[in-house]
């Protein structure tokens, strides 16, 4: 939730908060106190079964009287729109109805019920119900231009029927405004006829010679064309123009209406979709990837999510969360695709001060090998329905195969990014410094009996945390090993071979997060089971560098299928799909399913 919903929130604030889930969880954290100078500190809300007061059900209001079914004490809370925050109006122990007496006339009231244990605490709260009757909505809208206030109006739907003989063609203009209510109407209503009555052959014109440069020809058929557009339109979107503290252009990784976190800014993990955003806004890319150097802190940390009004700056036990280290790489890639020697230099120096950060931060017992750090669950990228981290523990405990991949490739990309600029000794360095790290990882973190890599136990690096093994869970980092180049060619084939087993990753729509024969997968899922094509863009690209260019094409296909299908479907691009059928879920409009992109182009030119 945002503070901000809470109205006039000052460091020193204190806040008794209760977390309910549709699935009938409760979380509860009493004394959650405002930090003096902030108020963007994150909290966390730890959900158990739901065991406390019923429900209050059938909830109507109705001129003036609120009815409810269920018995016992109920609290009443009400919300006069367009507030949102419901305040305590009454407790009722002895009745199931309630009369408003201080509604104003013509204002718009919400109501939510709680159930009261027997110690006077709320259990989770009732559907609302409202004072305007749901058969009155379309008078209201109908009377709006007589005095109701707009706050009535939740929602406004315009119809228009067309109907066109084959061949002909309607054009129609929506013009959607937008501004403050407390602004003059008229203004945006002028500034309303002006975009209804501007020439639009100038857009037009625009909008084809930027997808003429998209080279729609080169892919086999016309879904993969509709999908690569698709994508680089959905990509273009999510940017937004320099504005507030960034002095670059800027993405949100969702544009999903009615999800907050998905707008905040920019995080490392979605930013592996400028490899493919790079090949169609070159300069956006960059952009987008300096927007993290200017916000650097000078002991090289970059915060989790960056944006033009947000720098989440997460401490969990003292210690800063930043995202998956993948900056190095991201910013070494796209410098290939643009040539731009100034965005080397400058991005090389932020990658190489961001790892220093980062390895000097995240190896707590000093043995060459990092665990996830900060909040790690966040900071792992993998952070709901994890198969070891719910079932085994926290990530932090772990050395991981997944990170220690990852500074392998930084550390890589380092090197090359030194090679470029001349930087021969600091390239050395970097070179003995993922060899190292890569062969600690075939040393301890590769398991000759399954022939697969897992997390190991920190204290004493093997596959035993709690009980004998139970690290060893074939989920999706354990073919990171072969993005990064740290597998041997026998290490390799057999990790294909684990790969292209359909009885476990080599599903019918691509590579799920989790091995579908482990008890804990689950399609439809979050990072037990789904296809999150950002990672398997990773194991695409380890196809390819070890030479498996047939499974790297299937695999291909079978991220497009996936995507296609949702396209189809619902007309969108999603967080991520099922890999045994035709579903996308659950935020739409989001970056990085654009990866994709690149894997087409990929191909193409092969």
């Amino acid at each position: 939730m945002e503070l901000g919903w809470l109205g006039d929130v000052r460091p020193g604030d204190t806040y008794d908060v209760q977390f309910f889930s549709e699935a009938g969880r409760l979380g509860r954290r009493v004394g959650y106190a405002v930090p003096p100078g902030r108020t963007d500190a994150r909290m966390d809300g730890h959900l158990e079964a739901y065991d406390g007061p019923p429900i209050p059900t059938q909830v109507r209001m109705e001129a003036g009287l609120l009815s409810w079914a269920s018995e016992g004490a109920v609290n009443i809370y009400r919300r006069r729109y367009p507030e949102s925050v419901y305040t305590l109006q009454a407790t009722v122990t002895d009745a199931r109805t309630w009369s408003d007496a201080a509604m104003e006339p013509g204002a718009l009231y919400g109501y939510v019920l709680t159930g009261l244990d027997a110690m006077g605490e709320p259990g989770m709260h009732s559907v609302e119900a409202t004072s305007l009757p749901a058969s009155r909505f379309v008078d209201h809208v109908a009377r709006g231009e007589a005095g109701v206030s707009n706050a009535m109006v939740r929602v406004v739907a315009y119809q228009e029927s067309v109907t066109l003989e084959p061949g002909a063609t309607h054009t129609l203009r929506v013009v959607r405004l937008v501004q403050p209510e407390r602004e003059d109407p008229a203004r945006l209503l002028e500034a309303g006829r002006r975009a209804l009555a501007e020439p639009l052959d100038a857009y037009l014109a625009a909008d084809r010679a930027w997808q003429a440069g998209l080279r729609l020809d080169r892919f086999r058929d016309r879904d993969e064309r509709l999908l690569f557009l698709s994508a680089a339109n959905m990509m273009t979107q999510v940017f937004y123009p320099p504005e507030g503290e960034a002095s670059y252009p800027y993405y949100v990784f969702s544009r999903e209406p009615t999800w907050g976190w998905g707008h905040g800014g920019q995080v490392f993990h979605e930013s592996l979709t400028m490899l493919a955003y790079a090949q169609i806004d070159p300069k956006g890319a960059m952009d987008s990837q300096r927007l993290y150097a200017e916000r650097q802190h000078p002991n090289g940390y970059i915060n989790y999510r960056t944006g033009a009004y947000l720098n989440e700056v997460i401490l969990h036990n003292d210690t800063l969360t930043s995202s998956a280290p993948w900056y190095a790489w991201q910013n070494y890639e796209v410098y290939r695709e643009t040539g731009d020697r100034a965005f080397l230099e400058t991005m090389y120096a932020s990658s190489a001060r961001f790892y220093r950060f980062y390895v000097s931060n995240r190896d707590a017992d000093g043995d060459g090998l990092a665990e996830w750090g900060g909040h790690a669950v966040l900071e792992s990228v993998r952070d709901a329905a994890v198969a070891v981290w719910d079932e085994v523990g926290w990530p932090a405990q772990f050395d991981g195969v997944d990170v220690n991949s990852m500074l392998v490739m930084e550390a890589k990309s380092l090197e090359a990014m030194a090679l470029e600029l001349g930087l021969a000794e600091e390239a050395a360095e970097w070179r003995a410094d993922h060899e190292r790290r890569a062969a600690l990882i075939n040393r301890f973190m590769w398991d000759p009996e399954t022939a697969f890599y897992y997390n190991i136990d920190r204290r004493d690096n093997d596959f035993s945390y709690s009980t004998e093994n139970d690290l060893k869970r074939k989920e999706i980092i354990g073919f990171l090993p072969l993005w990064a180049g740290i597998a041997d060619s026998s290490q390799a084939a057999a990790l294909v071979r684990h790969l292209t087993d359909t009885t476990s990753f080599w599903r019918p729509y691509g590579i799920p997060s989790l091995a579908a024969d482990d008890p804990y997968y689950h399609p439809k899922g979050y990072w037990n089971g789904p296809v999150w094509v950002e990672w398997n863009y990773l194991i695409y690209h380890g196809l390819r560098a070890y030479g498996y260019d047939r499974e790297a094409d299937a695999l291909t296909q079978k991220n497009a299928e996936a995507l296609i299908a949702g396209l189809r479907s619902t007309h969108n691009l999603w967080e991520f799909y099922s890999p045994d059928e035709a579903w996308a879920g659950y935020h739409r409009t989001y970056i990085w399913a654009g990866i994709i992109n690149r894997m087409l182009a990929d191909r193409a030119v092969r």
